[in-house]
């Protein structure tokens, strides 16, 4: 995929429809671990995030995120066309990273110790980790990004 039509807008309730049924299989294993399902989690971003945001290249959506600042919470869920436009998306999300710590000085989410390329582009962005913990006989982590860290 040529990543020359990237681009970022406020989500839609109907991205929630384009993205459900492509998300990546480890971010569904996730939710699923976590007692979710891809629709309800994404529906509840949509909903509860008082800054959700849609990615598209080439008019195909990569994914969807948000932050919910009562609770500090910011979520990423994409599809694996996300992997095809990795340096607009590391870009993109640095940028919104930025902007939400501005706002709220620590972030925060958990993410499962099986979702590798979760944990990389969480490494990458600069989150701190919990020691894993058991939930629903998976382990998870809680992460941490930090204003000025």
């Amino acid at each position: 995929m040529e990543n020359k039509d990237f681009k970022v807008r406020i989500s839609k309730a109907e991205d929630v429809s384009l993205l459900v049924d492509n998300l990546r299989q480890d971010d569904v294993d996730e939710l699923t671990a976590g007692g979710s399902t891809p629709l309800v989690s994404l529906m509840y971003g949509y909903l509860c995030s008082d800054e959700c945001y849609s990615a598209f290249a080439n008019n195909l959506i990569i994914g969807m995120f948000g932050v919910c600042y009562n609770t500090n919470s910011i979520w990423f869920l994409g599809s694996d066309l996300s992997a095809s436009v990795k340096r607009e998306w590391i870009r993109t999300a640095s940028y919104y990273i930025r902007h939400f710590l501005e706002i709220k000085p620590v972030l925060t989410n958990t993410v499962s110790t099986n979702n590798k390329v979760h944990i990389k582009w969480l490494k990458r962005m600069g989150a701190k980790f919990s020691v894993p913990y058991e939930y629903n006989n998976h382990l998870f982590q809680d992460f941490y990004l930090i204003k000025g860290d």
